[in-house]
């Protein structure tokens, strides 16, 4: 009987210290943020009409999305210290981060969980098949991230 008695006390102290673990760990980490929790500008120029394609699918997770035309992408890109080698068509603030082109929504929802010390992401170019483009995916999308001294590192493969 005081087998058990001590070996149920255990357990139950095992418990305790695993679950005040977890919740210690989800405090220190902060409210998880997701797409439409936060605040999505994007800045695109007035006849790129798959920005808009793009815009519309952020839209469709749940996310507000406010449009700003601008007279050149690259301006913008320049100004937010974009790598040239991420450019894209457009470029967006959701939140506090950059995210450049059409990046799918699995990236940016690791970003927001993840909060890593990054300036911002992209995927370059304009691939065939990813968010807001035509045609078929031909591979993997290489999600590239950069941080505010411009040193960029692969940040997911999709």
């Amino acid at each position: 009987m005081v087998r058990w008695t001590i070996t149920i006390t255990i357990a139950a102290i095992l418990l305790i210290t695993v679950m005040t673990i977890l919740f210690v760990q989800s405090w220190l980490k902060g409210p998880e943020m997701r797409l439409e929790d936060v605040n999505v500008v994007m800045f695109k120029d007035p006849f790129c009409g798959c920005c808009e394609e793009y815009a519309r699918y952020i839209r469709g997770l749940g996310a507000r999305v406010d449009v700003s035309i601008v007279p050149t992408i690259e301006s913008k890109l320049r100004e937010f210290q974009v790598p040239e080698s991420l450019w894209s068509c457009h470029i967006m603030m959701v939140g506090e981060y950059i995210v450049v082109g059409h990046v799918p929504v699995e990236a940016i929802e690791k970003l927001l969980r993840e909060k890593p010390p990054v300036k911002g992401i992209s995927l370059p170019g304009m691939p065939l098949g990813s968010p807001g483009m035509p045609g078929q995916k031909q591979g993997s999308f290489i999600v590239y991230s950069f941080s505010e001294k411009g040193e960029v590192a692969v940040y997911m493969i999709i």
